[in-house]
């Protein structure tokens, strides 16, 4: 990151079903484009053939929008939720 360099860090809320290989699908999207996941949770939901996971990106995700697309494109993820928070926004303690 260079100086005066905005940084923002996305969270991903991602509905999908439990089964296996869905979170390395997950995971992979990720990877294919360079991000880091700083974070990573998952839970079952209400319905237990659900799951939701939340990822945290750290840094600069200068596309997120393409990213959620290509989450939404794996057969089964349900939904995907965009959420940015920028340096700007956090209060300093």
């Amino acid at each position: 990151m260079t100086e005066g360099e905005e940084r923002a860090d996305v969270v991903f809320v991602i509905c999908a079903h439990r089964r296996r290989g869905v979170l390395a699908r997950i995971a992979g999207t990720f990877d294919r484009r360079g991000l880091a996941v700083r974070t990573l949770t998952a839970g079952t939901t209400p319905e237990t053939e659900l799951a939701e996971i939340v990822v945290g990106v750290d840094g600069p995700c200068a596309e997120p929008e393409r990213v959620a697309a290509a989450l939404r494109n794996l057969v089964d993820v349900l939904s995907v939720e965009l959420s940015t928070v920028r340096d700007a926004d956090v209060a300093a303690p």
